[in-house]
Parts: structure tokens; C-alpha cells; sequence
């Protein structure tokens, strides 16, 4: 996983849903893959 899904279990943490910081994570794979090469 990069650097961005484990940002997202931190806040996951702080409150939000499991099941919805999987689901951001998968989005935000997609997302931030091509800005990480960058």
C-alpha cells in the first residue's frame, strides 16, 4: 500500500469507519498512483 492508505487507517483510528477508510483506500490508490510518480 503506499504511503496514502496508511494516512487513511490513521484517521480511521481517529473515528471514521473501517470498512469506509478500505474503500477510500482503494479510491485513493487509483487517485494518487499517477501523482506519486510524479
Amino acid at each position: 500500500m503506499n504511503q496514502s492508505g496508511i494516512g487513511l487507517l490513521s484517521l480511521a483510528n481517529n473515528g471514521a469507519p473501517t470498512k469506509i477508510a478500505v474503500l477510500h483506500a482503494d479510491i485513493s490508490e487509483t487517485h494518487f498512483d499517477a501523482p506519486r510518480k510524479y
